[in-house]
């Protein structure tokens, strides 16, 4: 899995939101992407102010398929993504 979030003591995500994330709006280890059925997927974990696709906040714990141009927002008012990927995987 690809990890999101801050570092912390023996754990350093590979998308480190330190730099950007200046008011501290996400958590540690916040989420990871993996795939799931040949496709790109983000599986959030338990944090304090949430993550978001599209608006709308994801459930801990359960795997979601992304899509192209989907907006990831990491914590409320936080780091704000648009996730991209190669039209092949989109269609699958």
């Amino acid at each position: 899995p690809f990890t999101v979030g801050r570092p912390d003591k023996g754990f350093i995500p590979d998308m480190d939101l330190t730099e950007i994330d200046r008011r501290v709006r996400s958590s540690r280890r916040h989420a990871e992407i993996i795939m799931k059925k040949d496709r790109p997927a983000i599986v959030v974990h338990k944090t304090t102010n949430g993550t978001f696709i599209n608006g709308r906040e994801l459930p801990p714990g359960k795997p979601i398929l992304l899509r192209i141009n989907d907006k990831i927002q990491f914590g409320r008012q936080g780091v704000k993504f648009a996730f991209q990927t190669s039209s092949k995987q989109e269609k699958k």
